[in-house]
């Protein structure tokens, strides 16, 4: 009876190690991206012209791109769409990719944009994503929840 036992607690044991192995293996590498870091990948046209990293970064960094609505990132919302307002150099193509899709605009003259996006129950990661002339981009994140409760 005594060996019965051991053998029982033994095998209980070995089988939680393995449980708590696999759950300590999921959460490090849900957590390997912390929040509002993704993969990143702009397309860049070939080119055969070859420009120092210097003028490369001064050109990506001269393109603006400023999010005037929602005025907040890591917002908390109980409507279910919302419009996202901006402003880059007029002309550039802004791709917008959102939960439900991704949709590409133009900037106008001004250089305004405006997107009308219905979100999801949860969490809602918006990228915005403005290309100029060059193939040079900037990117932005904005991360809405959508809540169903009074808030």
């Amino acid at each position: 009876m005594k060996k019965e036992v051991f053998l029982a607690v033994l095998v209980g044991f070995g089988l939680g190690l393995i449980i708590t192995f696999g759950i300590w293996t999921a959460n490090k590498n849900l957590k390997a991206t912390p929040p509002g870091e993704t993969d990143k990948v702009s397309p860049t046209p070939a080119t055969t012209v070859l420009e120092d990293s210097a003028s490369q970064q001064a050109s990506a960094s001269a393109i603006p791109l400023i999010i005037t609505s929602p005025e907040q990132d890591e917002l908390l919302v109980n409507v279910s769409s919302i419009t996202l307002t901006g402003t880059t150099t007029p002309g550039n193509t802004v791709a917008i990719t959102h939960e439900s899709g991704q949709k590409i605009l133009t900037a106008d003259s001004a250089g305004s944009f405006s997107l009308k996006i219905d979100l999801e129950g949860g969490y809602n990661r918006l990228t915005i994503v403005s290309f100029d002339a060059k193939g040079n981009s900037i990117t932005k994140d904005v991360l809405i929840t959508y809540s169903t409760q009074k808030i």
